[in-house]
């Protein structure tokens, strides 16, 4: 059963699987930079430095500028771990694409979410999807493979 109920941006009507979705049309989610939350990688449990029941679950964001032909964008974005290669044609008339060595901004991968103690204020970071995260220099990324204790 859906849920009818405002924007929290601009008022429009959205119909929602559940009350507790985060009600946000798509034009005010583009807007504010908060795409959905993907379920927590934190467990529900209490402060690890306070042991404090309130946990705040906290999209990252950061005003970022895009630049354009005629005039620079402001922007909200999420904060991620990385992003995707932005591409490129080959030639003029091509329609073979070429990777670039630049960030596609609009293309992240593991956006970033804080989880904040409401008592005594520690944060812990958690990437969503972290499986899907690319690895190699462009990306600014390298895995590390622990080793196991004897």
């Amino acid at each position: 059963m859906t849920t009818s109920v405002p924007c929290e941006g601009c008022g429009t009507s959205l119909s929602l699987p559940s009350a507790d979705h985060p009600a946000l049309c798509e034009d005010c989610t583009r807007k504010a930079g908060l795409p959905p939350f993907a379920p927590s990688q934190r467990p529900a449990l209490p402060c690890a430095r306070c042991g404090h029941a309130e946990i705040v679950r906290v999209r990252m964001r950061e005003r970022t500028v895009v630049t354009g032909q005629q005039a620079n964008e402001e922007r909200v974005a999420p904060v991620a771990v990385t992003f995707d290669r932005a591409v490129t044609y080959k030639g003029f008339f091509s329609k073979e694409q070429v990777p670039m060595p630049v960030a596609e901004t609009d293309k992240p991968f593991g956006l970033l979410d804080a989880h904040v103690c409401r008592a005594c204020g520690f944060v812990e970071w958690y990437a969503q999807e972290p499986e899907a995260i690319p690895i190699g220099a462009v990306y600014g990324t390298a895995l590390v493979v622990a080793k196991p204790k004897s």
